[in-house]
């Protein structure tokens, strides 16, 4: 499923639980930790920690680019 940025966002802080693709890569979203909204790929330890949707959309990169710039590009999974 598609989705604009604004309507990730807007999932994102709300809490859902996201999984989306990626170039054939999979990547979960976990909005409601104790340390923050976190995002990595899946199976992997490779997990960053952002306070805010925003600070997730504008300063996370996958491949080099960012959140923001790629959304074009993500198949949300799940949400």
């Amino acid at each position: 499923m598609a989705i604009n940025l604004n309507d990730f966002k807007k999932a994102i802080e709300f809490g859902s639980d996201i999984e989306f693709r990626y170039k054939n890569k999979d990547y979960t979203i976990l909005p409601w930790t104790d340390e923050g909204i976190v995002i990595g790929p899946q199976n992997t330890d490779d997990d960053t920690i952002y306070k805010t949707a925003d600070e997730l959309i504008n300063n996370h990169k996958i491949d080099g680019k960012y959140i923001k710039d790629i959304i074009n590009d993500i198949e949300v999974l799940l949400m």
